[in-house]
């Protein structure tokens, strides 16, 4: 499996998952969205994508491949964009992901991770207070 943090084309996505129209695609994928792929070969498999002004995030959601799920390919999509989005907030800030029932799980194994509301967990990163 390769990953990556560049955008796949509007069309690969919707070929993954037809969740958005095609035109809808192509709006979730500009910046200032961040992105993990999962390729197997040249074929996408998995996104995960996030949102955010370099401060707050939000990761909007992961998917899989049904043909690829239950191979640890979600899990590390999560894992790859948490780190992404820490990266890209030198001075703190938060990540808010949405929960369903099997992301809890991941969700609460983050350092500094909390529940706000029963379906969105927040992780706060950094130092707010970095002078």
């Amino acid at each position: 499996m390769r990953y990556t943090m560049r955008s796949p084309s509007a069309k690969a996505a919707n070929e993954l998952s037809e969740r958005y129209t095609l035109e809808q695609w192509k709006v979730m994928l500009k910046a200032p969205a961040l992105v993990v792929a999962a390729y197997d070969d040249k074929k996408l498999v998995g996104i995960s994508h996030g949102h955010g002004n370099g401060v707050d995030w939000t990761i909007e959601q992961s998917i899989v491949h049904p043909d690829y799920r239950r191979q640890g390919i979600g899990t590390e999509l999560r894992i790859r964009i948490n780190e992404r989005c820490a990266s890209e907030t030198p001075h703190g800030g938060t990540i808010r992901g949405i929960l369903t029932n099997p992301s809890q799980k991941f969700w609460k194994q983050l350092p500094g991770m909390r529940m706000t509301r029963f379906y969105i967990g927040v992780r706060r990163i950094g130092n707010r207070n970095d002078g």
